[in-house]
């Protein structure tokens, strides 16, 4: 998940701000349309300009791969909090007045924050979700057997599971 601090450099964080404020403003994102809300929120001199604005996209040939550019940017920021927190877990490991069990819980909690905040999550429209539903429940309507999943093989299972269903962990 990008966002603004997965940058390393504040100036690319307040342009990847300035892009997230016209998506969401359902705007155009371009060069100029960029430049102008940067400019409307005074931070256009302080990124370096329109020069440099204009130096970042000659930089990008296209925009086919943002997917993957994306991802090796928030690897980056991944690896930089991981540098920062074992950094600071080293700094108070090497304090003799630190508490070893409460290290091991820093250090606990600093890696999972790092994690947590980096799961992709993912959601689906509920017209998708209902669509899909209804689908199902019709297919499951017209078969004879009156199973809505895949049968087991043995019918007293399948009587009360109605066969092995999607969401099922068969092990």
């Amino acid at each position: 998940f990008l966002r603004p601090e997965c940058f390393y450099k504040e100036a690319h964080q307040k342009i990847y701000k300035a892009i997230q404020t016209l998506s969401i403003n359902s705007e155009p994102v371009d060069i100029l349309t960029v430049g102008e809300e940067l400019k409307r929120e005074g931070l256009l001199d302080e990124i370096g300009g329109p020069y440099y604005l204009s130096q970042l996209t000659s930089k990008v040939a296209s925009a086919a791969h943002i997917e993957y550019h994306a991802r090796i940017v928030v690897q980056k920021y991944i690896q930089r909090e991981l540098i920062r927190v074992c950094t600071d877990i080293q700094n108070k490991a090497y304090d003799d007045a630190s508490d070893v069990a409460d290290l091991v819980d820093l250090a606990q909690k600093s890696v999972f924050e790092i994690a947590e905040g980096n799961i992709k999550k993912e959601t689906t429209a509920i017209n998708v979700l209902i669509d899909e539903a209804l689908k199902g429940i019709e297919a499951a309507g017209k078969r004879a057997d009156g199973l809505s999943g895949v049968p087991s093989g043995f019918s007293a299972l399948d009587e009360v599971t109605s066969g092995w269903q999607p969401s099922d962990l068969i092990i």
